[in-house]
């Protein structure tokens, strides 16, 4: 079975042990890590679990850039050049049993997949998925992938409060590898498809 990551209109190539081909990029500069604020809108999770742990979420998205076109004197549009194409992997959001929270807000109408990962820091619940992303339990993080213009991935980058460390992807350095050089390791995340809903609540059993 193939296994894809996904976002709305361009779906990405088959995602492999290595994770040669999942596309991404990068934030210009260093956002301060506090608690992982809302990226996007109308995107709820409930925790309704049965043994009554809180639950922590890590959340994953596609963020297509910026996009900067040149007019031609007629005005009609000329070059059309789209900036710091991205993968975002961010964590944690904390919900409480029985309780929800908006991981997302203004959500970009094109997005039609988000991927999760959700656990219970005393183990009794631990999600499996099949899209393994970079990230690491019990500490927040963010980490966004590079893209390069064909869209393949680059660049592994590692945000804190503080400074940026990033680890290049080569062919003797895959995704899996750099994620691991910069202290991470893939956790299995779970794709989600909101179609397109403007406000989506997905409960997590």
């Amino acid at each position: 079975m193939t296994t894809r990551l996904a976002h709305h209109p361009l779906t990405l190539e088959p995602f492999t042990a290595r994770l040669l081909t999942l596309s991404v990029g990068f934030l210009a500069a260093a956002i301060p890590i506090a608690a992982p604020q809302p990226a996007f809108a109308g995107l709820e999770f409930c925790n309704r679990t049965a043994d009554g742990s809180t639950l922590s979420l890590a959340l994953a998205y596609y963020n297509f850039g910026n996009i900067h076109r040149r007019f031609r004197k007629d005005g009609s549009t000329g070059l059309t050049i789209t900036v710091n194409p991205r993968w975002t992997i961010r964590g944690w959001w904390e919900i409480p049993h029985n309780e929800c929270i908006t991981a997302a807000t203004d959500r970009n109408p094109k997005l039609k997949y988000y991927y999760y990962y959700a656990h219970s820091q005393d183990t009794s619940y631990k999600d499996s998925g099949l899209y393994p992303l970079c990230g690491r339990k019990y500490s927040r993080f963010h980490i966004e992938y590079r893209l390069n213009s064909d869209n393949e991935p680059v660049q592994v980058l590692a945000f804190n409060s503080s400074s940026i460390k990033s680890v290049p992807v080569t062919s003797a350095t895959d995704l899996e590898i750099a994620c691991a050089d910069l202290g991470y390791r893939l956790l299995p995340f779970n794709q989600l498809e909101v179609g397109e809903n403007e406000n989506y609540t997905h409960e997590i059993f």
